[in-house]
């Protein structure tokens, strides 16, 4: 019995290295910002606590642009699955070569994918959540001039 494999594309090798080096990159920015930001808040420090504000500010609406994009990847992937019922997709293109898989390894994946999707829009959920207490915050020092 032959196995049928999908080859391995350069072009969505190149696109998926991108797309995670800039979710890794605003992700580090992000995770000490948080720290820089409870460290100002208590020490005092206005001029740090601004600064670390408004990169918050505007880093955390890119992260949550690329969750939600995640997201909805997720969901129209694991669509996809359970309809043709292969492992990957007919006309999806792999970054690596990948063995075609059917049956209950599809049913696998299918249901990661919607554990993925879920997982990425509790994040959603958290990432606006921690958006709206900084936007807050943001906005009462620009009331009070600081």
């Amino acid at each position: 019995m032959k196995e049928d494999f999908v080859e391995g594309d350069r072009a969505t090798k190149i696109k998926l290295i991108v797309l995670l080096a800039i979710f890794i990159a605003v992700v580090l920015v992000t995770v000490p910002l948080f720290g820089k930001y409870e460290l100002s808040g208590v020490s005092g420090d206005v001029e740090e606590l601004q600064h670390t504000v408004n990169l918050l500010v505007i880093f955390l609406p890119a992260e949550v642009f690329i969750l939600i994009s995640c997201a909805f990847l997720a969901l129209s992937l694991s669509r996809r699955v359970k309809k043709s019922g292969s492992w990957p997709p007919p006309g999806m293109r792999a970054a690596f070569k990948t063995k075609i898989r059917r049956g209950g390894h599809a049913d696998f994946m299918w249901l990661i994918m919607i554990l993925a999707s879920l997982i990425f829009f509790i994040e959603i959920y958290i990432k606006i959540y921690e958006w709206l207490i900084i936007y807050k915050v943001y906005a009462v020092m620009k009331m009070l001039n600081l």
